[in-house]
């Protein structure tokens, strides 16, 4: 991953809003092209330059989609559980077990879907990069 992108990650992670995410993202260009330096000769670890930002929001799009896809989870287990009950319908294993199956599928699939969007550049970023955006 670039330094951009794991910058993104770790300000995500201390509560900045994806505005403040470019608006450091930016700085850091601007910084880079005046001095023509690599950004961590610049700012340090992408990490340790994070560290000086906080924002208000407590989750992370990333947590958020992981919370969502394991709620899913459990009430696909309830529903493994009731519905054959109440229909009558003949599951190839208990349904506890496929709705265990199916809890842990939804949260693999948050985990990876909660790590893409946390480590992923915001579009704002992208936009304004590309030059699709004033403001350069």
């Amino acid at each position: 991953m670039s330094y951009h992108n794991d910058l993104a990650h770790h300000l995500r992670r201390r509560g900045c809003t994806e505005v403040a995410v470019v608006e450091v993202l930016h700085t850091v260009d601007d910084a880079v092209s005046a001095t023509h330096s690599a950004p961590e000769a610049e700012f340090g670890p992408a990490e340790a330059y994070a560290a000086q930002f906080s924002g208000p929001r407590r989750t992370t799009p990333g947590q958020a989609a992981l919370r969502v896809c394991g709620a899913l989870g459990l009430v696909a287990i309830a529903l493994f559980i009731v519905v054959p009950r109440l229909s009558g319908i003949t599951l190839p294993l208990p349904g506890p077990v496929l709705g265990v199956i199916t809890m842990l599928a939804l949260i693999l699939i948050g985990c990876v879907i909660g790590s893409a969007r946390d480590n992923a550049l915001p579009r704002g970023y992208i936009e304004r990069r590309q030059g699709n955006l004033p403001g350069e």
